[in-house]
């Protein structure tokens, strides 16, 4: 089954028990018409929603010249295309924020895996094209479907959804992160 823009949503209007759609551009469709407007957004949020393994990709981010702060002592620019940082290559505990499309901090380099904007369906798991279906039933449910009940439990289930993500995502392959001991672990007597 090939996936496509319209395949996800049809999953979504198929969820709230409404008549599937062939494109964006059918002139009698307020379901297409709507999702047209909605798809974009709804796919970054739930992209942004949680670190999904497929998003996740690793920069060198640029340092940005004659940077001034009156908090950190550099800033770097976040990549094309990133909606958000996950994480940096920093030591724990040092202070980093993110301000507009960049990473402020007291780190001379920096790197940061960042959850990208990916927008190449064949890319998605299957676990997220299901979860930004929920989350386009719920944002269209009131409007087509004139159910703002649905819409609430469709988005409750989207959350539900965003929730499991996690689990579904550990399964995907590597080692688990390791817990270094910290100066409080070490007195609680912990051997991680």
């Amino acid at each position: 089954m090939v996936i496509s823009k319209v395949a996800i949503v049809n999953q979504g209007l198929i969820k709230i028990g409404q008549a599937t759609i062939t494109s964006f551009d059918e002139p009698n469709s307020k379901s297409a018409r709507l999702a047209k407007v909605v798809y974009d957004v709804l796919r970054q949020e739930t992209l942004e929603g949680h670190p999904w393994n497929f998003a996740l990709e690793w920069h060198t981010l640029g340092a940005i010249a004659n940077f001034t702060h009156p908090k950190f002592s550099n800033a770097f620019q976040l990549p094309t295309g990133c909606l958000r940082p996950h994480q940096t290559d920093l030591p724990a505990r040092t202070p980093w924020k993110v301000e507009g499309r960049r990473i402020v901090c007291d780190s001379s380099a920096l790197q940061a895996q960042c959850i990208m904007d990916i927008t190449d369906e064949s890319w998605y798991s299957a676990y997220f094209i299901s979860t930004l279906a929920t989350r386009i039933a719920s944002e269209l449910a009131y409007s087509v479907a004139n159910s703002a009940t649905l819409k609430k439990q469709m988005f409750d289930e989207y959350l539900y959804m965003l929730k499991n993500a996690r689990t579904f995502d550990a399964q995907g392959g590597g080692t688990a992160d390791r817990v270094k001991a910290d100066g409080w672990l070490a007195s609680r007597g912990s051997r991680i």
